[in-house]
């Protein structure tokens, strides 16, 4: 009967001992981003500043793609490498949290532009054209806010959602963006 008393004890103990573990705060996380302060896709690493802390911060590496054309056959296209570094704070207890930060993305792009110019008329009534094309590499920045929704469950899945609202001083490094991005992420909190 000791033994059977003694067994159920430890293995209650086991139990609650390995359910505080899979809830106690996970105070860094990886997350894929799609949209928002990513621009197209990113990988990021966020950390809190101090265990347990709601203040922390965020990095991580990002990739961006826009095409555009005009119905005169006149293209434009945008690849780039960014950076953003973020100081953000939650709020909530537990597994959900309201995600607030703001920071700024650091970028090398590289800009496409094919136009066509025309410069005479053929002989059966068409137009002969000659097509510019420009390409240059430029470093660029926007800052942001980061308004959104954090959820992360007990075994460390992370999803994350909400706004991106973007802004730059409209100078020659201003990357121009919409006002407010939407994004999505996934990935492991620990």
């Amino acid at each position: 009967m000791r033994k059977t008393i003694l067994i159920i004890t430890l293995m209650a103990g086991l139990v609650t001992t390995a359910a505080a573990q899979d809830t106690k705060n996970k105070d860094h996380s990886i997350y894929m981003e799609i949209g928002g302060a990513s621009n197209f896709v990113g990988i990021n690493y966020d950390a809190r500043f101090k265990k347990d802390s709601p203040w922390g911060y965020r990095t991580g590496l990002n990739w961006c793609y826009s095409k555009s054309s005009s119905i005169f056959g006149d293209s434009q296209s945008l690849k780039g490498y960014t950076v953003p570094i973020e100081v953000n704070y939650l709020l909530g207890k537990h597994k959900s949290h309201l995600e607030l930060g703001t920071g700024v993305n650091l970028g090398i792009y590289n800009e496409h532009y094919i136009g066509y110019e025309i410069i005479g008329k053929t002989d059966n009534g068409g137009y002969e054209m000659i097509a510019n094309k420009l390409s240059h590499n430029t470093f660029g920045y926007f800052f942001y806010g980061n308004i959104g929704y954090r959820h992360v469950s007990a075994k460390g899945f992370q999803f994350r959602t909400g706004i991106c609202p973007s802004f730059n001083f409209n100078d020659s490094h201003g990357v121009s963006r919409g006002w407010f991005y939407p994004y999505v992420s996934f990935g492991m909190a620990f």
